[in-house]
């Protein structure tokens, strides 16, 4: 059974709840280590509850879990909500906020790719290796044979030992150079754009772009925000 919401170590990290782990903190590099665990999600059947909530118009995600479980990630216009269903189909219980995904999780349905952002563009260049990604995923791995490198959404560095990442077929190569040109190129002014502004998540119109088209001011309400070109979630319209 899934432990409390007051247990877990990872923020965001849902799907730990089901796994062994040892965690180390220092330098921003969380450790997590895993030794002899066989990975598997596919031991309920999921198909009536996965079309259940396929039917919620805000339906953002579902995950499924390294034990069976699942996470219904729902998307309101300024937060996001989960739901944890486990095993059994039984709703557990809701947290006030986005599922973030591991490497041994799978995505089972996602209704708009997830765009990696600022902070992670930033820690990616610092790391060796062939950054990847799969879509409706937020995090950034790269694959070093017995170790797997995963960058978050909210910037942290996490190492893994000797696991198998599912889905490895779906992870495409990325350049972040190359990401940001093509926002550079597609994007205009009276485009409504989504990003991250002092942990909200905000819709705004582009009313200026400028810094050679790295950088853009958007209007929300009353406010009159700058963002960087590659700390855009998505255009809307």
């Amino acid at each position: 059974m899934a432990k409390k919401q007051e247990n877990v170590l990872i923020d965001g990290q849902v799907s730990i709840w089901e796994i062994d782990k040892t965690i180390k903190k220092g330098n921003d590099k969380p450790v997590i280590k895993l030794e002899n665990k066989e990975i598997k999600i596919d031991n309920i059947d999921q198909t009536k509850i996965i079309a259940k909530y396929k039917t919620y118009e805000n339906l953002n995600r579902i995950i499924g879990y390294v034990g069976g479980a699942l996470g219904i990630e729902i998307k309101y216009k300024d937060r996001f909500e989960t739901i944890y269903v486990n095993k059994k189909g039984e709703e557990e219980f809701v947290i006030n906020k986005k599922s973030s995904v591991l490497p041994w999780d799978k995505i089972i349905y996602f209704r708009e790719d997830l765009k990696i952002n600022n902070i992670q563009k930033e820690k990616i260049k610092k790391i060796k290796g062939q950054a990847l990604k799969r879509p409706g995923d937020e995090n950034i791995i790269f694959n070093q044979g017995n170790k797997v490198i995963s960058v978050i959404e909210n910037g942290w560095i996490l190492e893994y030992d000797n696991i198998k990442i599912v889905e490895l077929e779906k992870y495409k190569k990325i350049n972040v150079n190359s990401i940001n040109q093509d926002f550079k190129k597609t994007l205009k002014l009276g485009n409504i754009v989504e990003t991250e502004y002092k942990d909200e998540i905000i819709q705004g119109k582009v009313v200026h772009i400028y810094n050679n088209g790295y950088t853009c001011n958007i209007i929300e309400g009353n406010r009159y925000i700058p963002i960087p070109i590659c700390g855009i979630r998505q255009v809307i319209a």
